[in-house]
C-alpha cells in the first residue's frame, strides 16, 4: 500500500516548492498545542528567525489571522494550495474584507500525510485541532531553509519594513489521511489610511488620505487594475503558482514631480489626493497602494485597498 508525506509551499513572488518524501513523520503527543498555543509558538520561531538577522521583531495581527484562518480552513478542507481562493480572491483582498488597512504579504504551506491514493477532498476539518512543537518547527524550517534565488518565504518572514504577522493553521482529516495548512500574513503598517469605499462605479473619484507615521518618506500613490475576480475550481486552484500585483495604469506623486494630480500635505502631517478609478474605463479589481521609503532608501508599499469597480 502506497504511503506519503507531502510538503507543499508558496510565496507571492515564487513558484511551489513541492518536497516528497517517502516515510511519514512519527508524531509526538506529549507536547501536544491549541491552536492558540501554536500560533504563539510560530511567532516566537517566526521572531527568533528575524532577531537573528537583526531585525525588529513582529507582533501578532489579530485582523490578518482572521484573514488566513478561513483560507487555511479551506485550504485544508479541499486539499489544495494556492494564494487564491475558492472565489478567486487573492491575500490582499481578503486582509481587506477583513478590516485591514496595512499591505498583506502572504506565505501558504500545506503538508500531506496519507495511506493509499491521494486525497483530493473535500475532508472534514477538525474543529479543535493540536499541534505538535515539531509540526510548528517544520513548516517554519520549511519556508526559512529555501535558498536564492528561490527564497520567497524567507525573505518575507525577514523583511524588515514588516510590523505585525496573522498566523493561521488549520488540519483536516479521513481514516486514511490527514492534511496540515498554514498562512503567515506579514502586514506593513507604516501609515495611517482613512476609510475608501469598497465598491465604485468605472470613472469614480475617491480621496485617499492618511497620515504619516515614523521617520519614513512619502513616495508615491498608485492605482492598478486587475479582472474582477470570479469562482475557481480546486483543479484550477491546484495549477496556481505566484501571484503578483497589477501593474499601475496611473501614479500620484507630492508637488514637484509630473503628476496627474499632485499628493497634497498639510502642517499636521496629513496628505490627501483624489483618484480617478478608470484604467480605460474597464471594470476590475482596482488595487490603491501607498508607497514609502524606509531609512535604507527602500521603497515598499505601506498600505493598499481594494476597491471592485463595475
Amino acid at each position: 500500500m502506497k504511503r506519503g508525506n507531502v510538503i507543499l509551499s508558496l510565496f507571492a513572488s515564487m513558484f511551489c516548492l513541492f518536497v516528497f518524501t517517502d516515510n511519514a513523520n512519527s508524531r509526538q503527543t506529549n507536547d501536544l498545542m491549541s491552536l492558540a498555543e501554536a500560533r504563539r509558538y510560530m511567532l516566537v520561531l517566526i521572531n527568533q528567525d528575524r532577531m537573528s538577522h537583526g531585525l525588529n521583531p513582529v507582533t501578532m495581527d489579530p485582523i490578518a489571522t482572521n484573514a488566513g484562518q478561513k483560507h487555511a480552513e479551506e485550504m485544508a478542507k479541499y486539499c489544495y494550495l494556492a494564494h487564491w481562493d475558492r472565489e478567486g480572491k487573492l491575500p490582499e483582498e481578503r486582509y481587506n474584507e477583513a478590516g485591514g488597512s496595512g499591505f498583506d504579504e502572504e506565505n501558504v504551506y500545506l503538508g500531506m500525510h496519507y495511506y493509499g491514493k491521494e486525497p483530493k477532498g473535500p475532508m472534514q476539518l477538525e474543529a479543535n485541532p493540536t499541534f505538535t512543537r515539531k509540526e510548528i518547527e517544520d513548516i517554519e524550517s520549511t519556508y526559512m531553509n529555501e535558498t536564492p534565488p528561490d527564497d520567497g518565504h524567507r525573505r518575507n518572514i525577514l523583511d524588515p519594513d514588516h510590523f505585525r504577522v496573522g498566523i493561521a493553521l488549520a488540519k483536516s482529516k479521513t481514516a486514511n489521511a490527514e492534511v496540515i495548512t498554514n498562512t503567515q500574513e506579514f502586514v506593513n503598517d507604516a501609515i495611517k489610511v482613512y476609510n475608501l469605499p469598497t465598491i465604485a462605479d468605472v470613472g469614480a473619484n475617491v480621496t485617499v488620505a492618511g497620515r504619516l507615521t515614523g521617520g519614513y518618506r512619502f513616495r508615491a500613490v498608485t492605482v492598478g487594475r486587475d479582472a474582477t475576480p470570479s469562482p475557481m475550481s480546486v483543479e484550477d486552484l491546484r495549477m496556481t503558482r505566484s501571484y503578483g500585483m497589477p501593474p499601475a495604469y496611473v501614479t500620484y506623486y507630492p508637488r514637484g514631480y509630473v503628476t496627474p494630480e499632485p499628493v497634497i500635505f498639510t502642517n499636521s502631517g496629513i496628505f490627501y489626493v483624489t483618484v480617478n478609478l478608470s484604467d480605460a474605463g474597464k471594470p476590475g479589481l482596482y488595487y490603491i497602494s501607498i508607497w514609502l521609503q524606509d531609512n535604507t532608501g527602500r521603497d515598499f508599499i505601506a498600505s493598499q485597498r481594494t476597491i471592485l469597480v463595475n
